[in-house]
């Protein structure tokens, strides 16, 4: 036996909660900026103008960076699937 323990296997996944999705995180940033958008630049009755002004292209970016990573998280879990599976993606020979 080992110092350090291995994570623990399930063999039945129960049913997902959204926010486990890896994608869930960059779109809910990307509805925030384009709120902080709205406000910032198109809507007359904000007080907090340059506040939004400045945090669209922040979390705009914010976005964009988790979108990449959660794009390559799946990336490396299809992998990591197909490896399991022993697939290496090769068509068969006729």
């Amino acid at each position: 036996m080992s110092d350090r323990e291995e994570p623990e296997e399930f063999e039945h996944e129960g049913p997902r909660n959204p926010f486990d999705n890896p994608y869930f995180l960059p779109v809910a940033l990307f509805a925030f900026a384009l709120w902080f958008g709205y406000d910032g630049w198109f809507n007359p009755n904000i007080e907090a103008v340059m506040f939004n002004r400045v945090s669209f292209p922040l979390v705009l970016a914010l976005s964009g960076y988790f979108f990449w990573k959660a794009r390559r998280e799946v990336a490396d879990l299809r992998e990591r699937k197909a490896a399991e599976a022993g697939d290496d993606g090769a068509d068969p020979p006729n």
